[in-house]
């Protein structure tokens, strides 16, 4: 009697203990990687939690704009060895490093003429 008793009371303990714990709310892609849930091989990467929720991972973008003046947007061009220049046709052609980094890829952005000047805007 005294084993079932003790037993029953270790077992209640164990559930209190347990109910207690949640999984912690998951609210960024960071967060999403570090409580190991799945990683989905896109571009920018999506990470996946098993309630639905998805999470992106954010790329600040570091293409250069080479402020030149312009009159419309197809006076701009990309240029430079990864296309991370944003640079008037008038120019010298931007020789670059030929060395690629994510933060080049465009993601939305484009080169186009931007208070006549040549930059790399995000449409609205």
């Amino acid at each position: 009697m005294k084993k079932t008793f003790f037993s029953a009371i270790a077992l209640l303990l164990i559930v209190l203990a347990f109910s207690g714990l949640k999984k912690p709310e998951i609210n960024s892609y960071e967060e999403c990687v570090s409580a190991g849930y799945p990683v989905l091989e896109t571009f920018p990467e999506q990470c996946r939690t098993p309630d639905g929720k998805s999470f992106t991972r954010q790329i600040e973008f570091c293409g250069v704009s080479s402020n030149s003046p312009c009159s419309s947007d197809s006076e701009c061009i990309a240029s430079g060895c990864s296309s991370e220049v944003c640079q008037s046709i008038l120019d010298e052609p931007a020789i670059t490093a030929c060395i690629y980094k994510e933060c080049y890829t465009p993601l939305n952005h484009e080169c186009l003429c931007n208070e006549n000047k040549c930059q790399w805007v995000l449409p609205e």
